[in-house]
Formats: structure tokens, sequence, C-alpha cells
């Protein structure tokens, strides 16, 4: 059985299973995507960027933690010394969708694939990144902002 789909009134589509895949997800995994390309990894800070770019506000170091192990765990990402990848299948699925997305159904084709992911075990609970590598990439991101 799907899991049900939640449209908000600003149309950030939610999914919920076994633990909560959610807008935070997505644009965890958009933001990687949008920077991967001719880099090999991505700095946490320039995800965080993304977030305030698309959401207009920052993920706190739960909800990106949550989002992070639970992209790991379907390996969609990798995390190395704080620094994010996509993996080899996310980046072929994302080529096989038309190139010149908008960024809303872009996350839209995001969740739409996360929707079909099995639902699995989340990884151990330790910390792909630490509270303090976040508070880090978080204060050099509202440095650079301001």
């Amino acid at each position: 059985m799907m899991a049900p789909i939640v449209i908000s009134a600003v149309g950030n589509i939610l999914f919920y299973s076994h633990m909560a895949m959610n807008y935070t997800t997505v644009l965890l995994l958009q933001g990687i995507l949008h920077y991967s390309p001719g880099k090999e990894e991505i700095p946490l800070q320039q995800v965080l960027g993304f977030f305030d770019y698309v959401n207009h506000s920052l993920p706190s170091y739960q909800e990106f933690k949550e989002s992070m192990q639970w992209a790991v765990a379907r390996e969609l990402i990798e995390v190395r010394k704080g620094r994010l990848k996509p993996s080899a299948n996310f980046k072929v699925w994302r080529e096989s969708r038309p190139r010149q997305l908008s960024i809303q159904r872009e996350g839209d084709e995001i969740a739409q694939l996360l929707a079909l992911l099995p639902k699995q075990e989340e990884i151990a609970a330790h910390a792909l990144v630490t509270e303090s590598e976040f508070d880090d990439a978080l204060a050099a991101y509202l440095r650079k902002k301001a």
C-alpha cells in the first residue's frame, strides 16, 4: 500500500512512511543535485543556502539529520567528512528527467520518486554530519549572506 500524499496550501508535497519523508528531504536532495554538476562533493553550507533560496527558511539540525539518514538509507546520497554528494543511481535518475524543470516541478518529481521507494529501516542513529559541523556550516552561510 502506498503512503498517502498530502498537498499543503503552498503546493509542497509531503509523503509519510515509517519515518516521514518530508519536504526537508526533497529540498536536501534537490540542493545536492543543483550543486553537484562539476563538483564531486558539495559543502553543507551550499546545501543550506539552497534551503534558504527555495524555502526562505533553514532546517533544524534534527530535521536535516533525519532527512539525511532517510536518503542515505535508500542510497540516494553519500556523506563524507561533512560533505554531500548524490549517488550514481540518483544522478542517473535525474538525467532521465527533462532538463529544464522549474524548481517546483523538479521537487515534485523528486517527491514522486521517493514515494515509490520501498520502506526500509533507517540507518543507525549516529550522526552523518555532527551538530557542530551543521552549526559551523550554518554560521558560515549566514556570514556570507549578510
